[in-house]
């Protein structure tokens, strides 16, 4: 698995060996990433459930100021780590060892987000699905991120994501075999805001 396009345009990435980690194929980071062309450039990126950094990397690459990767699997930061450094993007980037469920507390002293990628475990939304919709509403509902932010979730096929969470309101869908990317929207600004 390589980047595909930026300043890290051929970069093999090192992926952790077992199945922990399921990189993002190059068939969906291509869509992806055609889809958020315009929104990249000088954008402050959440890579959640990073796993090698696979998502955050390509972004860097195509031009985002910043990402925060947050994951808690020691291979996969090892690889993460390493990918970063090789990219040459380890400065634009902060790592924080965690699940990702549970971050948001940490979160709060960052300056708000621009996107935010998720590639969480397929069985994630399948076996905690109400956990993942609370983590969603509660993504939508802080300050963590700037309005008309753009959230994308990768997940299972089989796996239906509801319309609306909260704040977020769904854009579109895109459906790759067994792999389905929903992208969300929060309002350009909330109601009662200045």
């Amino acid at each position: 698995m390589r980047i595909i396009a930026g300043s890290a345009r051929g970069l093999p990435l090192r992926v952790p060996k077992g199945t922990a980690v399921r990189p993002t194929s190059g068939r969906v980071r291509t869509s992806l990433f055609s889809i958020l062309a315009g929104r990249l450039e000088g954008a402050r990126v959440l890579d959640l459930f990073a796993g090698c950094g696979s998502l955050g990397i390509e972004a860097l690459s195509r031009g985002a100021a910043f990402c925060c990767f947050v994951e808690q699997g020691r291979g996969a930061l090892a690889a993460l780590t390493d990918n970063l450094t090789r990219a040459r993007l380890a400065d634009r980037a902060e790592i924080l060892r965690a699940d990702a469920l549970a971050v948001l507390p940490i979160l709060e002293g960052f300056p708000p987000f621009d996107l935010v990628l998720l590639d969480p475990p397929y069985r994630l939304a399948r076996e905690q699905g109400q956990r993942f919709l609370t983590f969603l509403e509660q993504l939508g509902a802080g300050r963590l991120l700037v309005p008309d932010a753009i959230v994308v979730i990768q997940h299972d096929s089989r796996t239906a994501l509801p319309s609306s969470v909260g704040w977020l309101r769904l854009a579109e869908r895109r459906t790759y075999g067994v792999t389905t990317v929903t992208f969300f929207l929060t309002p350009p600004r909330r109601p009662g805001s200045p």
